[in-house]
């Protein structure tokens, strides 16, 4: 129905009920519709509704697709579910295709910025901690500007102190200051996600 009807409210239905969908079959599909549209406007929800998968299970199959499609909406998508999911290890496969020699590395590393998963956080940090390149540094230091923890502030702040390339320390120091501001804060998470986590624009749902 997806593209075919230009119902909103329907629309909508839809997206949320594939976002609740396991594993890599939605994923394929998915791709399959962004990369063969009956119409433009499929093309653009496809894409959009990719970008809002939530399950971990989806991780391997947004994995597959933006390491191998040859449709470019098909990876921006793949990347935005994988910052959309937001775990240590959606957080991994986006960091390792940040940092190669390919035309993706761009998608990932905006899609890192944009991650606000309380289940990123410490992959986060130790992305910024850890000997990446600077550009998959730099955006995992402005990620973690996304949070309110006083954790997150604490460590940047220490980080910041010692660090020597000075786009992440700027970074960091901005990501400080954000946090910083804001009154409220949320505890760092740093086990695995529940079984029936979906991660959708920072908020948690529970099947």
């Amino acid at each position: 129905l997806l593209g075919r009807t230009d119902q909103p409210d329907l629309i909508v239905s839809i997206q949320k009920i594939l976002a609740e969908l396991e594993g890599t079959a939605v994923v394929k599909e998915l791709e399959a519709a962004i990369r063969k549209p009956v119409t433009e406007a499929q093309e653009k929800i496809c894409a959009d509704t990719m970008a809002k998968l939530g399950k971990p299970s989806n991780i391997s199959g947004l994995q597959e697709v933006l390491e191998t499609s040859d449709s470019v909406p098909a990876k921006q998508a793949a990347a935005e579910g994988l910052a959309n999911i937001g775990n240590a290890q959606a957080c991994l496969v986006l960091a390792r295709n940040a940092q190669a020699d390919t035309a993706i590395s761009e998608y990932c590393l905006s899609a890192i910025e944009s991650i606000d998963s309380e289940y990123g956080q410490q992959a986060l940090l130790d992305m910024v901690a850890m000997e990446y390149p600077s550009t998959v540094r730099t955006a995992a230091a402005r990620a973690l500007g996304n949070y309110r923890s006083t954790h997150v502030r604490d460590q940047l702040a220490l980080l910041a102190g010692v660090e020597e390339d000075q786009n992440v320390k700027d970074a960091m120091e901005k990501s400080v200051a954000t946090i910083g501001g804001r009154t409220a804060a949320q505890p760092v998470i740093t086990g695995p996600a529940p079984d029936g986590f979906v991660e959708n624009k920072g908020k948690q749902n529970f099947n």
